[in-house]
């Protein structure tokens, strides 16, 4: 598997973006109750993620606007989903017992989930595992090198775990 970001739903940076430790409980607590009151009320995603630190900055605004006006993007998270993006979750194993081959594909200066956070989760995992850090770069960027080089990383580490390459014609097969 290769991962962009990989975490601990426990540790403490995992929402860090989201305020102090006091704020967060209270707005877990605010969910908590607020799932089952107002279940299908919605948190508009632009406040629930920091939105330049996921699609970039400045540069990114084209990009943003077709982002923005796409029918199909995630416009919020209900209640329910908000809840449990703020809820600690007790892992079904721990990391230390991980046997699948990961690679883990990071971005230096991630906002959102730095790097010291995903290196935690990335020494802890127990198989074969591959660490690249994309060294300067954000969360993401809409520039055709950072796709590159992203996906030549993760293209090489599944030809190496038995994945098949296949020509880029830029046409899906049918």
């Amino acid at each position: 598997m290769a991962f962009h970001n990989l975490w601990d739903y426990n540790d403490p940076e995992l929402m860090r973006w989201q305020g102090s430790a006091p704020t967060i409980r209270a707005k877990r607590a605010i969910l908590f109750f607020g799932r089952y009151l107002l279940p299908t009320r919605t948190v508009d995603m632009r406040i629930a993620v920091p939105w330049d630190d996921l699609f970039g900055k400045e540069e990114d605004t084209e990009y943003r606007k077709i982002f923005e006006a796409d029918p199909l993007r995630n416009k919020g998270y209900q209640y329910p989903l908000a809840y449990s993006m703020l809820k600690n979750h007790r892992p079904r194993a721990p990391f230390e017992a991980c046997r699948t081959p990961i690679q883990l594909i990071v971005s230096e200066l991630n906002e959102l989930w730095p790097l010291s956070m995903n290196m935690r989760s990335y020494n802890r995992l127990g198989g074969e595992k591959e660490l690249i850090v994309l060294k300067g770069k954000p969360h993401w960027e809409f520039k055709r090198e950072f796709d590159e080089v992203f996906c030549a990383h993760a293209m090489g580490w599944f030809a190496r775990h038995g994945g098949t390459q296949q020509a880029t014609t830029g046409v899906a097969a049918s």
